[in-house]
């Protein structure tokens, strides 16, 4: 288990792709949007690879289960941005 970790960490799309996937699994009642995909494609990349990732509020729930870790800070509030870069 411990070298599939490891291919895991080395691919931080397919990390996040996989915790996505056990948390929505996890719900049974999890009702799916018709652009639930587009985003998830976006969440995984932009926090495997960004520093701040904007997205709505039930996508950053998802991926902030569990105490799993990006790269990226994953938000909901745009106005939160400019704080976290120091341009207010």
């Amino acid at each position: 288990m411990d070298k599939m970790r490891q291919m895991l960490d080395n691919m931080p799309t397919s990390r996040i792709d996989i915790h996505l996937h056990r948390q929505v699994a996890r719900n049974k009642q999890y009702a799916s949007k018709e652009t639930d995909l587009e985003d998830w494609a976006g969440l995984g990349v932009g926090a495997a690879y960004c520093d701040i990732v904007v997205c709505e509020k039930h996508f950053r729930d998802l991926i902030s289960r569990d105490k799993f870790e990006t790269r990226a800070k994953v938000i909901s509030d745009l106005s939160a941005v400019a704080r976290l870069v120091d341009l207010a």
